[in-house]
Parts: structure tokens; sequence; C-alpha cells
């Protein structure tokens, strides 16, 4: 099975809460799992220690200028095109 990750968050040089719980999760799964593959997706380049140590990691680096806008407001659409099935919202008419 192919995993993507977002390794953005553990990735960062100052970390809080969800960025410490990233990086854990990323640094144990070097250690116990062999049968899957990962894709650890971010926006630079991983430092040192995020960098994939076995073979079935892989850094994916993605270059979106507009990342917040695009997770807010295209991602959503995109995901509905693609037949993700988001619930409709009901008219406020006739209520």
């Amino acid at each position: 099975m192919i995993i993507g990750l977002d390794a953005s968050r553990g990735n960062r040089l100052v970390k809080s809460g969800v960025e410490w719980y990233s990086h854990h999760l990323i640094r144990n799964l070097f250690k116990i799992d062999s049968r899957n593959r990962y894709r650890l997706y971010t926006d630079k380049e991983l430092n040192d220690f995020l960098k994939p140590v076995s073979p079935n990691f892989e850094e994916k680096i993605l270059k979106w200028p507009y990342l917040a806008r695009y997770r807010l407001r295209k991602l959503p659409r995109n995901l509905y095109r693609l037949g993700a099935g988001f619930p409709q919202r009901r008219s406020q008419k006739g209520f």
C-alpha cells in the first residue's frame, strides 16, 4: 500500500504539539514498517532528522504558492469533482 503523509509540519525547526506529533510519527514509522511505501509530502526539502532512511520512504516537494488558499477553497472542489461525495447544503428558502 502507498501511504501519503504531510511531513511539512514535522519538518519545522520550531515545533509545538502538532509538529512534534508529526515528527515522532514519521520517525517511528521509519523503525517499525518496511512493508508499506510512504510518500512524505512537504513544501521544502526535509531536514536531516526526517530524511528517508529506508527504501520504502520517499520525499516529494510540492511547490504551491498559495497553499492555505488551495486547502480552503480549491481542494474541496477538486475532491468533489473526483467523487468524494460531500453532502449538499440545504437551501434556506422555504424554512
